[in-house]
């Protein structure tokens, strides 16, 4: 009823919703920021134009340029972490539910595994999701907020003109040997021309399994099956020696019988 999904499989889920009051008394500006916010959206400004952009997986071609070494950096690389004070092992919000009459529901993540690396001490951040009201997208949302607090990473460095080449929200592969990074993923978030050609990079650490949907809870009995499609089962053999004796209430009769070598305690018809 929730989620109208044909299937389990991610191709059938509803990865995001947005089903927001749009306030007049706010800026244009504000209401748009907000509307991306429950979908990952980005906003590119270039040339005095805005471009949509979608937050989402590493690409599996990376085009020229994407990729860069030690040699297309010019000077150091700047490093800034957040640390633990934007990490955290369980994140809380609400939804307006339309199940409680639009009443606001209180929806939580918590992960045992980074609770575990952060010595047990609990660390709940709080996530503004004004525009979703179906419980498990909520789900969704707080799980990939969760995940990606945990890559707080941001690095700065100036590049050769190569790096004009580059788009904000795209993101590049970064091999840099005094820190070990092979391949290190990174999402731009600012990208700066100045008037030597140069380009200025500021990107945030990419976490690419915070875009997975997971822990997906599968069928009990017989596997994936489709919706509306009953499973093909073998019938089971027989029962032997089948019979049926009175007592003295009325209309008491016990049965016996000897059941097939192929049956099993532990399954229980529904």
């Amino acid at each position: 009823r929730y989620l109208g999904w044909d299937s389990i499989d991610q191709r059938n889920v509803t990865r995001h919703q947005m089903n927001q009051v749009i306030s007049t008394s706010s800026p244009v500006f504000d209401n748009i920021n907000l509307m991306l916010k429950q979908f990952n959206g980005i906003l590119r400004f270039s040339n005095g134009l805005y471009a949509l952009d979608i937050k989402g997986q590493t690409p599996l071609f990376f085009v020229n340029g994407e990729t860069i070494n030690e040699e297309d950096i010019i000077g150091s690389v700047s490093v800034k972490d957040g640390g633990l004070k934007k990490s955290y092992n369980s994140v809380s919000s609400s939804i307006k539910d339309p199940q409680t009459k639009f009443e606001s529901r209180s929806v939580s993540f918590f992960n045992s595994t980074y609770l575990k690396q952060d010595k047990n001490i609990p660390k709940k951040g709080n996530y503004g999701m004004p525009g979703i009201t179906n419980y498990f997208n909520a789900r969704f949302n707080i799980n990939q907020m969760l995940d990606e607090s945990r890559y707080g990473m941001t690095v700065s460095f100036k590049m050769a003109p190569k790096g004009y080449l580059l788009l904000p929200g795209s993101i590049i592969k970064l091999n840099y040997s005094r820190f070990g990074w092979v391949d290190k993923e990174f999402r731009i978030i600012n990208l700066v021309v100045n008037t030597d050609c140069t380009i200025n990079v500021t990107a945030d650490e990419h976490n690419n399994d915070a875009y997975l949907i997971k822990n997906l809870s599968k069928p009990s009995l017989g596997g994936d099956v489709q919706v509306g499609v009953s499973p093909n089962r073998n019938a089971p053999a027989p029962p032997t020696n089948l019979t049926a004796t009175t007592s003295g209430q009325k209309g008491v009769v016990t049965l016996n019988w000897t059941n097939s070598t192929d049956f099993n305690t532990n399954f229980q018809a529904t």
